[in-house]
């Protein structure tokens, strides 16, 4: 499948609980771009599945979007495009890629 993002991604590991999630145990991003997220699931989702996550920010807020599911590897995870962020929504995903992204430059320089 050819790479089809807009947006850089940032390794980040974010606990989500989402609608769909059977057993209610947070599943973890592997990833994450102001267009969409990977998460690591053992949860089946489809094509098409438009999904409401609770991405776990630092300081234990949680960040509800709305995503559609773009791909599925069983027992691996699921690729997932954002849906109608809000500016609030944007801003909160800005803030968690510039730290994140931070973050991992200050260590790659040391």
């Amino acid at each position: 499948m050819p790479d089809q993002r807009r947006e850089p991604r940032v390794p980040v590991r974010v606990e989500v609980q989402w609608n769909g999630c059977e057993e209610r145990t947070p599943d973890v991003t592997t990833d994450v771009s102001m267009g969409g997220c990977y998460v690591e699931s053992l949860n089946p989702v489809s094509v098409g599945d438009v999904l409401t996550l609770g991405l776990r920010l630092p300081f234990s807020d949680v960040l509800p979007v709305r995503g559609e599911g773009r791909y599925h590897q069983p027992t691996i995870g699921f690729g997932l495009k954002f849906l109608e962020l809000s500016n609030f929504q944007r801003a909160c995903l800005e803030g968690l890629l510039t730290y994140w992204g931070r973050g991992r430059e200050a260590v790659q320089a040391a």
